[in-house]
């Protein structure tokens, strides 16, 4: 069983090495305990053992623990210009078996080691059946604390660009969320976050994100901000078409 109180001391422990004064770190750090408490509801809601859903929540406490470093060497949370955070982070938790100090019993290792290693990858990777469930927790988790920030942080509507790519206007009918790799402009970023949506996998989240009506909030944001006529009528395309499949979850 996860003692709660000694993980959450270990990490922010961790966590004290870093300058919590830089407004990136103080967010990750928030984020990450944000997330684990995502995890908890989410695991809870859906009927997992008290065992499971301690495991959810530490796991959703370290997602993120590869982010620190990595701030404080490249200066930036950009992994395509640094390193990868999610492959970091199984470095960091299982290269010395630091993972021992936040959990002694090691019968969860794999669950934790593929749940944070795929947290933050297009697609989840190679699973048993417990393990890709573990992997849909946090990747949920992690995207409603996402979006809680894309509201609330005004820095997250600046447009640089205001044309969308033709593929990536496309891509986004799929039901599908977009690849990093496809992004060309600022605009075509706003319809990444927004892809994002597809990307859930339980009743709860999407309930939260329709209860907090989040979509709805960033796309309209984004149509009042964006000058590209062209563009406003994509969006507004995509604002259709996302709360039909809202509504249909």
């Amino acid at each position: 069983m996860v003692n709660f109180d000694k993980a959450e001391k270990e990490f922010n422990n961790f966590v004290n090495k870093y300058d919590l004064n830089d407004s990136n770190i103080n967010y990750k750090y928030y984020h990450s305990k944000r997330v684990m408490q995502n995890c908890i509801s989410l695991a809870k809601n859906i009927g997992l053992s008290i065992e499971e859903v301690l495991i959810a929540g530490l796991i959703g406490l370290l997602h993120d623990i590869g982010r620190f470093e990595q701030y404080k060497v490249y200066n930036t949370f950009n992994d395509s210009k640094s390193i990868d955070h999610g492959d970091y982070a199984i470095d960091i938790l299982f290269k010395d078996q630091y993972i021992r100090s936040y959990i002694v019993d090691n019968s969860y290792d794999e669950i934790i080691k593929k749940s944070i290693l795929y947290h933050n990858k297009h697609e989840i990777g190679e699973c048993d059946e417990k393990e890709l469930l573990f992997c849909k927790i946090i990747r949920d988790a992690d995207k409603l604390d996402i979006f809680k920030h894309y509201v609330e942080d005004s820095k997250a509507i600046v447009f640089k660009t205001d044309n969308v790519t033709e593929n990536v206007y496309k891509s986004f009918f799929e039901k599908k969320a977009l690849n990093f790799n496809d992004i060309k402009t600022s605009a075509d970023m706003k319809i990444l976050q927004v892809s994002m949506f597809f990307d859930l996998n339980f009743k709860y989240s999407y309930d939260i994100i329709k209860e907090k009506d989040y979509f709805n909030i960033l796309i309209d944001r984004y149509i009042g901000i964006v000058k590209n006529e062209e563009t406003i009528e994509k969006y507004k395309e995509i604002k259709k078409f996302m709360n039909e499949y809202l509504e249909s979850r």
